[in-house]
This record gives C-alpha cells, sequence and structure tokens, in this order.
C-alpha cells in the first residue's frame, strides 16, 4: 500500500481484506477485530525491541521535571513540523521542516538545544538527539533528575551549552518567558511556563492566530480564516494559521493510526481508533487520494502513561494535538484518556469537501495544547420516576464523550421505584415498573465497562433518607416507616435512623462498590459495579416531621437526645461515613448542609441544586472549606419548566457571579481564590414527566453548552450570537461553534435539538421550524 503501509520500525503485519472498508489485523491471531475504513493500526516498537533497547521506553511519571520539560518543548517542535516520534515513517507526506516561518524554525531549534543541553547535563549511556532516535516513542526522552533538573528559567537559558560555548539567553527571544515567570519545572508552576510559551508563539509569528482569544473577541479582529474550524469545546489553547483553506492537507480516509510507545496495545485506544473511523469518514473511502499533495496517511498517538486504570476526576486528561503543514499528525497526551479527548478534537478537524470527494483539514499548521478547566462535568439522570434502557443510557455516555464530559450520575432510588438487582437484598427490584424494566447486575456493569472505554465514569446514587421508598419492597425490617399522621403513603417518607437501616445501606454499597461481594457467576466473588471513587449519598428534600410522628423514630430521637434537624444530620454523616469506609468519596445535596451548616462532615462534597436564595450558602460552604459541585436548578436543571436556553446555560458561571443575569443570590462565587474548591458543574435530567423518548432532546445541545463552560477557558464569559459577532469584528460566533457541533451530534445519531428553538417542558422537546441547515437552526 506504499507508505500507508509503513511502520515506525518495520514493514506491517500483513492485512487481510473482509469487506469494503473493512481490514482485518492478520497478525492479531484470533484476537482480531475489524477496523474500518483505515488499513490497520499499528504498535511502533514491539515489546520486544522495547525490552532490548531502554532507549525506545519512555518514562511513566508524568510528574517528573523530564515529562514537564518534554511538554515544553514538544509543541514548538510539532508545530513546525518536525515529527517527535522521529522514525523513518514520522514524515511520511512529505520532507518535515522545509516550508515554515523563521519564528516556528528558530523556536524549534533553540527548544531542541535546550532539550540537548538538559539532557546532556543529567542523563548517562542514553540517546537524546529526537532528530536520530527511532524509538517511535518520545523522541525528546530526558532524565528526571540530574545537575539541570532544579535550575530556573533564567538559569537554564543562560548557562552555558556543553560543546557549544554560549547561552541561549544572548538572542534574546526567552526574555519574555523568563520574565513571566522564572520558575523550576515543578508542577506547580508549570502552567505559568507553558502559557508564557503559548504567549510567545501568539506575539512573534503574524501567521498564527491564538483562536481562543480571537474567539473571545480579544486576540486578533483578522482570524476568521484560522479559526473556521469551530471546534466545541473551545481548548485552552488553539493556534492555527490565518491563511485558512490556502494552508490545507487531505486526510486519507485509509490512514494508519499508530500507537506509540506507552500507547501500544491500549484497548480503550485501539476500540476508540474504530469508533472514530467511521464517524470521520462518514461519507465512505474516498478514491484516488495518492494524486494529492502532503496527503496525511498517519495519525501517531502517544501517552505518558498508558494505564487503562479507571480514571478519576484527578486524572490528568492534558493532550497536545499538532498538524502540521506535511509529515505526521500527532497526538500526545499523558493518559489514554487526554488521548481520547485528542482524537475528537481532531474528528473535527477533518472535513469532507464534496467539490472533490476529499476529506480535508485547513488552516495549517494547527497547534493544540488542551486541558479541562473543571474536573468535574458531569450528567444527572434520573432511573427513579422513569426507567431509562441501557441502550438510551449508551449513547447519551457517547454524545457525553464528544462534548468532553466525563460523569454520568445515575440517581438509582427514588420513591417510585427501585429497578437495579441486588444479590443481596433479592427482593430490592420488586418495585421496579415492571419485569422488564429491570437493570440486572450485569447489565448495569457492563454500561460502567461501555463508559469507561470512552473516559466516562458513573457515579451511582443511592438516595437516603428521603427519595428512597422504592427500597422498602426488599429492605429489612425497621428500615422503612408506614405512613402517618405527617406523612401519607404518597409523600416523601424518610427512612428511619435506626441500626438496620445503616447496616442495610452498608450492605447494598458494599455490595455495589467492594470487590468481596457477591455477583452473578459466584455468589461469593465480585468484581465491583461502580470502580468509580465517589459515591453520592442523596440527603435532600428530607421531610424531617415524618420522624416525630413514628412511634418508632420518635423514641430513638429521644433516647439519643436529637431534635428533627441533628437526626437530619446524623442520617447524613453516617451514611457518607458508610461510603467513606468502603475507600469512595462522598458527595450530598446542599438541603443536608443548608440544615446542619456546622456540623456536617467536612470530608463531604456538597451538590448545589438549590438555586437563587441559597447563593449565600454556596458561599458560605466555599469559605467554610467544603468543595463542592454546582447542579443549581437555574439554569442547569434542563427538565425544569422554566425551559432555559442554551444561553442561559452557557452563562452560566458558578466562578463569575455578574455572568447569569447579575444575581448575586445564585449558586456562585466571585473570589476567585475560592474557585479551585468548585469541582465542575452537572445538568441534571429528572424524568419525573419524561421518559427515553424525551432524553436525547431534553439534554442536547444544552448540556453540550456547559461543557463548554466546564471545560474552555473563563474568559468565553458569554453566548455570542451572529449579530453579536458581527458587532465586535466579525469573531466567531458561539452560535455557529454550537451549531456546528449539533450537526456533528445529529450525524453520529444523537437527537439534538436546534440551537435557536428553545427546549419547551410541555412536550420536551420543540423543532426545526423551517427548511435549512442545522448549522442554523
Amino acid at each position: 500500500r506504499g507508505r500507508r503501509g509503513r511502520t515506525a520500525l518495520s514493514e506491517p503485519p500483513a492485512c487481510t481484506m473482509n469487506a469494503y472498508g473493512s481490514v482485518m489485523d492478520a497478525s492479531a491471531g484470533d484476537e482480531s477485530v475489524p477496523i474500518t475504513p483505515s488499513s490497520h493500526y499499528h504498535d511502533s516498537v514491539s515489546a520486544a525491541e522495547e525490552r532490548s533497547n531502554p532507549a525506545h521506553a519512555s518514562s511513566s511519571s508524568s510528574n517528573s521535571s523530564t515529562g514537564r520539560l518534554r511538554w515544553l518543548v514538544v509543541p514548538m517542535l510539532m508545530v513546525a513540523g518536525v515529527a517527535v516520534v522521529a522514525s523513518k515513517a514520522s514524515v511520511a507526506g512529505g520532507k518535515a521542516g522545509s516550508q515554515y516561518t523563521d519564528m516556528l524554525r528558530q523556536l524549534w531549534q533553540k527548544h531542541l538545544e535546550l532539550a540537548n543541553s538538559y539532557a546532556d547535563t543529567s542523563r548517562e549511556g542514553t540517546s537524546t538527539n529526537p532528530t536520530t532516535d527511532a524509538s517511535g516513542t518520545d523522541g525528546v526522552e530526558m532524565l528526571s533528575g540530574g545537575e539541570g533538573a532544579g535550575m530556573s528559567c533564567t538559569q537554564m537559558f543562560a548557562s552555558s551549552l556543553p560543546g557549544r560555548g554560549s547561552s541561549l539567553s544572548s538572542s534574546g527571544w526567552p526574555n519574555m518567558l523568563c520574565e513571566t515567570n522564572d520558575a523550576t519545572y515543578a508542577a506547580s508552576t508549570f502552567d505559568s511556563v507553558e502559557e508564557a510559551v503559548a504567549e510567545a508563539v501568539a506575539s512573534s509569528d503574524d501567521d498564527m492566530t491564538d483562536c481562543v482569544t480571537y474567539t473571545a473577541g480579544a486576540g486578533k479582529k483578522d482570524g476568521f480564516a484560522a479559526c473556521s474550524n469551530l471546534l466545541w469545546p473551545m481548548p485552552r489553547h488553539y493556534y492555527a494559521s490565518a491563511k485558512g483553506e490556502q494552508s490545507e492537507r487531505t486526510m486519507s480516509s485509509q490512514a494508519t493510526f499508530t500507537l506509540s510507545g506507552k500507547a501500544k496495545g491500549s484497548t480503550i485506544l485501539q476500540s476508540a481508533i474504530k469508533r472514530f473511523l467511521p464517524l470521520v469518514f462518514a461519507h465512505g473511502v474516498t478514491d484516488n487520494e495518492d494524486s494529492d499533495s502532503d496527503v496525511i496517511v498517519e495519525v501517531v498517538i502517544s501517552v505518558v502513561n498508558g494505564s487503562e486504570a479507571y480514571p478519576t476526576t484527578e486524572t490528568d486528561v492534558r493532550y497536545e494535538l499538532v498538524v502540521p503543514t506535511n509529515g505526521t499528525v500527532t497526538i500526545r497526551a499523558q493518559t489514554v484518556y487526554g488521548a481520547l479527548h485528542g482524537l475528537q478534537t481532531f474528528s473535527q478537524l477533518v472535513k469532507y469537501k464534496s467539490a472533490d470527494d476529499r476529506y480535508r483539514v485547513h488552516s495549517l499548521p494547527v497547534w493544540i495544547d488542551d486541558s479541562p478547566r473543571f474536573d468535574y462535568r458531569g450528567i444527572l439522570i434520573d432511573l427513579g420516576r422513569h426507567f431509562i434502557p441501557i441502550a438510551s443510557l449508551q449513547r447519551t455516555v457517547d454524545a457525553m464523550s464528544y462534548a468532553k464530559l466525563n460523569v454520568l450520575h445515575l440517581h438509582l432510588s427514588d420513591q417510585e421505584s427501585f429497578a437495579l438487582q441486588s444479590h443481596t437484598f433479592v427482593d430490592l427490584w420488586d418495585a421496579a415498573f415492571s419485569d422488564s424494566e429491570r437493570y440486572t447486575v450485569r447489565e448495569m456493569r457492563n454500561l460502567v465497562k461501555y463508559a469507561h472505554k470512552r473516559g466516562v465514569m458513573v457515579l451511582p446514587e443511592f438516595d437516603a433518607p428521603s427519595h428512597s421508598q422504592g427500597m422498602c419492597a426488599g429492605a429489612p425490617d425497621n428500615v422503612c416507616m408506614p405512613s402517618n399522621s405527617k406523612c401519607t403513603s404518597g409523600s416523601n417518607i424518610p427512612l428511619r435512623p435506626s441500626d438496620e437501616t445503616f447496616e442495610f445501606l452498608s450492605k447494598l454499597w458494599k455490595e455495589m462498590v467492594s470487590t468481596d461481594g457477591p455477583n452473578d457467576a459466584n455468589p461469593t466473588t465480585t468484581n465491583q459495579v461502580f470502580p468509580m471513587d465517589w459515591a453520592h449519598v442523596g440527603g435532600d428534600e428530607v421531610s424531617t416531621s415524618c420522624w416525630s410522628a413514628d412511634n418508632v423514630t420518635s423514641l430513638w430521637m429521644e433516647d439519643n437526645g436529637y431534635n428533627e434537624s441533628e437526626t437530619y444530620t446524623y442520617f447524613v454523616n453516617k451514611h457518607a461515613e458508610i461510603v467513606t469506609d468502603l475507600g469512595r468519596k462522598a458527595i450530598v445535596w446542599n438541603d443536608a448542609y443548608n440544615n446542619g451548616q456546622d456540623d456536617l462532615s467536612k470530608d463531604m462534597t456538597i451538590e448545589f441544586w438549590t438555586g437563587y436564595n441559597d447563593g449565600n450558602l454556596f458561599r458560605r460552604a466555599l469559605k467554610q472549606g467544603y468543595k463542592v459541585i454546582s447542579a443549581t436548578a437555574h439554569p442547569l436543571y434542563l427538565s425544569n419548566s422554566n425551559d432555559y436556553n442554551v444561553a442561559q446555560v452557557y452563562d452560566y458561571d458558578p466562578c463569575h457571579c455578574s455572568d447569569w443575569d447579575n444575581d448575586e443570590n445564585m449558586d456562585c462565587m466571585n473570589q476567585t481564590k475560592y474557585c479551585d474548591q468548585v469541582l465542575g458543574l452537572e445538568a441534571a435530567f429528572w424524568t419525573t414527566d419524561y421518559d427515553a423518548s424525551n432524553l436525547e432532546n431534553g439534554l442536547w445541545p444544552r448540556a453540550a453548552a456547559m461543557a463548554e463552560r466546564a471545560w474552555s477557558p473563563f474568559f468565553l464569559d458569554s453566548y455570542v450570537n451572529e449579530t453579536a459577532a458581527a458587532n465586535k469584528g466579525n469573531i466567531t460566533a458561539t452560535s455557529a461553534r454550537l451549531g456546528q457541533f449539533r450537526c456533528e451530534l445529529l450525524q453520529r445519531g444523537v437527537a439534538a435539538l436546534p440551537t435557536t428553538a428553545n427546549w419547551y417542558h410541555k412536550y420536551a422537546s420543540n423543532r426545526p421550524g423551517e427548511a435549512g441547515s442545522c448549522m442554523n437552526q
């Protein structure tokens, strides 16, 4: 297959055509799987070669000074068109480094000198020249310790280069970087160094446009051509050529996706590539691509840490994506989960051009260095009021991965039903609406695995003491109270604060999150159903007067000297203690904080949903040191009868009160020093009035609007329509980017409403209203 068929070190394994657009990697033996429509993916270095040559192995420590310096060096290397993997195939499609601006070439050369200088003084016995390193892994591979590890920015540039006899500082250009922050290469200072390098690119090269500041209306006024890719959510750093479509390349529909270094063998990335290909090349395999110049025939994906362990909200998902004017496209990430985000962003860069039946990428070179603003970016789906089939939840997970959302919060229990199987309490799911409207443990575990492969964590919530009557069908005696004078059978009756209740909750949580409870195949062993390191204990809307009216509970309160409010706080703290003892961090609804502000455990994270009148409590909780998640009903409850539109959802920022109706009573905090305690945002879809038929229309595109607020830089602070964008100097409108993303959701099978047609709660939907493009509705 000519140049498409080469690996970094050797010819690829034989490939066998199964059917049109489908290729089988015949070297995989019994593990063979079709990959569509690419010819194959391959690992650039075999395990044997890596073992025999330690220089091929990349550092696994993302916290080392080596890793940090490599991140500093690499962006410039790759924008300059020099492939870091530095293999024979890494420049397939053109001669690297031949057609770039003086500024980028100089940056590349000086960064290379810096890298070699640092490596030469820090390492023995290993080649450090990325232009000769044929490992196909991390071409700039340096040591974490050594003489240069503690040098400050100024010291490093001012020091003489071994064998060169001069310092880099004499060239003048590093001064801005060092003045910005005379930083050591330490985790606490890395961001400022990286941002200074990005600023150097923006200020030194008239041909490159900072698309983030341009989109915010604060950058160049002529960036439309460079930034017309309309990415969503907007990356943290995104530079592109102002030449626009005058600088474009064909993306081969049969390109090779190379898993390099610690990415090789990743089952998560292998499956992601197979999902990625038919989405990007939706119009099929095109012909005669070899007649084009500088065709993109290879995408190399590498990671610093190849672990596929279940992610956490603290997992480093930073990635870098570089599409040069010739040579190999590269995606470099700290983890496989960051690489997933890199693939998603790259999928948005590839556009189909019908005039010549080609897939193109334009505004080259493109450099993207990206990471999220908030660690927690969630969607809540209520499974207690209506049954939502697994297939619908899987489609939601898919859409979440496209929008870079990472937590699917499942509200599993409520007074109407409890549909999840338990092997410990076999009658628990008798409260399901029907036999078919149930979740087996097997199904739920498979959903969690499905989400895991897409970088989405599943957060379980067993709400208690209220919203829990659905559990009573299978709970032990003395857990549930009967209706009484204060709480009738149709009301939200809380569980009793009894020893039996907490033993019941402890056993249920243990079955679902620990590794030593029962499972389907063997009642004495398990694979945990919910491996996420957080657990939601509910705690909202508790009718405390029900306890006083219950003979058993009122006696318990009297014996323990608790009033209704104190019983409420005791229950929530005890419930949180159960999940903490099982190795989980507890999340609780803010009702519990509102009730017992000074007595609620400080180890809990508070999820705020009550809006307007509780804004002061949101700020008070932050000042007391609590971590918080904002799911404010105004406007993040997407099933709310207020019919919030995409602009209102987008404009809400938990760290900038003035961005939403200038209302200081909102769940927000204007003091930046507390924003680190805001873990993130969550959009909620409650199913009191809705079911799976309304789910996608209810979530999308408004959840995507929240996704950008949770992911992208804070200064993209307001939703800008086409008219406002024109008034701001023809910047890219928020509505245009979200409209493009909505089209992509539709093309990928997600029923997203038009961005211009407000969701209408009465029918849980709306309509485009007239003929036209998906991008303009």
